[in-house]
């Protein structure tokens, strides 16, 4: 185990972000009123096997990153937002949208190894998601979007293009506020 997570889970925090950034690993601990148990696993190749052996154990995938050459994906028991993945060669719209029409939200997004990670599920603080992809960042884009009551809730960059999801508690409001913007 990583002493590094190991030191402040003993010190009853979650890790609850994950990053690569080309030379080190950059850890966020949080501490909740409730301490989960977790687990992580890192491997060259996507974990898909370690994955099924922790979701028979009641662990949830709360956060996926890749770097350095290894996928590293954080579990943890007790999240209650029915989660599942997905891992595709190519960005999947259609695939991601589906989600969202079924009332899920897409809560992670990693590209790694010439392939897109994705984890999705039910969320208690959002209700709807829209997804927008661009080859330059779109400061424009995130801008007219929190003036019209979404939340940047994911950004990903990978295979020359950065992927933005918005979320938002109130879907009706956001919606006609973007049909206003487009006019």
């Amino acid at each position: 185990e990583n002493s590094i997570i190991k030191e402040w889970w003993d010190k009853g925090y979650n890790l609850s972000g994950l990053e690569y950034d080309d030379v080190d690993w950059i850890y966020v601990f949080s501490k909740y009123d409730k301490k989960y148990a977790q687990a992580f696993n890192y491997d060259s190749s996507f974990p898909s096997d370690s994955i099924s052996e922790r979701w028979d154990k009641g662990y949830s995938i709360s956060k996926l990153c890749y770097g350095n050459d290894t996928w590293v994906v954080v579990f943890t028991k007790g999240i209650d937002y029915h989660p599942g993945w997905s891992i595709r060669n190519k960005l999947d719209l259609t695939e991601m949208n589906k989600w969202i029409e079924d009332g899920k939200i897409i809560t992670d997004l990693v590209f790694g190894d010439g392939r897109w990670a994705m984890t999705y599920g039910k969320h208690q603080q959002f209700s709807y998601q829209t997804i927008i992809t661009a080859t330059t960042f779109p400061s424009d884009i995130i801008k007219q979007k929190w003036d019209n009551g979404y939340d940047l809730s994911l950004c990903a960059y990978g295979d020359g293009q950065w992927v933005l999801a918005f979320s938002t508690k109130n879907k009706a409001a956001a919606i006609n506020k973007d049909q206003i913007a487009e006019e």
